[in-house]
């Protein structure tokens, strides 16, 4: 109601009600964030725990691989040239090779 310490009233209203908001915003976070936390801390350590098993297991399972010797002679296997397609001009060498029985 309006009157000569309306002003005050509203004054004194708005910092409680802020004051109040700002306390439970605060815990609010806090909350959210302690949440957040240690979800993010269980989620590492399972990861952890996952990872872990994974070597583990790929240590094992190296043990049950056959050993393949190394290719110590210093010979590469020789690579095989791919065909060659004759241009079309070459149309008349490819009818000799095949008259000639090439």
């Amino acid at each position: 109601p309006p009157g000569p310490n309306h002003t005050q009233q509203v004054a004194a209203i708005t910092a409680q009600v802020t004051a109040q908001v700002t306390a439970q915003v605060t815990h609010l976070l806090g909350q959210v964030f302690e949440a957040a936390r240690l979800s993010l801390a269980t989620a590492i350590q399972h990861a952890f725990i996952v990872g872990l098993g994974v070597s583990i297991a790929i240590v094992v399972i190296t043990f049950f691989l056959k050993d393949v010797p190394l290719n110590t002679g210093g010979l590469a296997a020789p690579v095989r040239q791919p065909a060659t397609v004759p241009a079309a001009g070459d149309a008349a060498a490819i009818g000799e090779a095949e008259v000639a029985g090439v």
